[in-house]
């Protein structure tokens, strides 16, 4: 069956950040802890030169102001996708997010901060869901493994199932194409994190024996705007 990403480049389970605090470009460094999922994006294309400036700077805060809110809830809901995230502890930032593709664009949030001379974690979403995961707490930051398995095992409270992600792809409801489309993971301190998640993406559309259409990948998914709502949006 074919695959809808490079099998070629090997992955490093073992890499670790040496700090979460020690941001590992400009770019991450203006972006890290801004919630918007599609303002982040925009921003991230201004700096690499995709877009033109001209924003207000009120774009590049962390938090949307309640005037930015309302002009872009304007343009579409999708837009306001991680803007109602938690406020950011002191000293906290994101390591990691998984951004669903429904109409609300939901994102989850994982956090890190170091206290006591530990890094603590958080996992939080724009409901306020408590969430069960694990490790709450790690001497260093996690190696990548690590932070694959606190995202994997991710919970709702009250709810039992083997794989967040797949269990977001599952209850996505639509074309097996689009619910491999629905679920992002991604991560500014981990380069392929979002890699490994397109690569668990192929292994779920094996399972459910779907073969895309011809010019079709995981790849483009960011390109697609039709996707179902998913379980947030219920």
């Amino acid at each position: 069956m074919p695959t809808l990403t490079d099998v070629s480049t090997r992955i490093d389970f073992e890499f670790a950040p040496v700090d979460y605090r020690d941001v590992p470009s400009p770019t991450a460094a203006l972006l890290l802890n801004v919630k918007g999922d599609l303002r982040r994006r925009l921003l991230r294309d201004i700096l690499s030169g995709k877009a033109g400036p001209g924003l207000d700077p009120a774009t590049w805060a962390e938090t949307a102001s309640e005037r930015s809110l309302g002009i872009l809830g304007r343009v579409h809901p999708q837009w306001l996708g991680g803007e109602f995230l938690p406020d950011y502890l002191p000293g906290e930032v994101e390591i990691a997010r998984v951004t669903l593709d429904n109409v609300t664009r939901d994102v989850v949030s994982v956090r890190a901060r170091r206290r006591a001379g530990r890094y603590r974690y958080r996992v939080v979403d724009e409901y306020r869901t408590r969430w069960r995961f694990a490790p709450r707490t790690s001497a260093r930051p996690l190696a990548l493994w690590r932070l694959i398995q606190l995202i994997d095992t991710a919970q709702l409270a009250h709810t039992r199932w083997p794989d967040l992600t797949d269990e977001l792809r599952d209850a996505h409801g639509g074309e097996p194409l689009d619910a491999a489309r629905f679920v992002e993971v991604s991560s500014d301190m981990y380069p392929q994190l979002e890699l490994h998640y397109r690569r668990r993406a192929d292994q779920w559309l094996s399972r459910v024996r779907a073969v895309p259409p011809a010019g079709e990948s995981v790849r483009g998914w960011r390109e697609s705007d039709d996707s179902e709502s998913g379980p947030w949006a219920l």
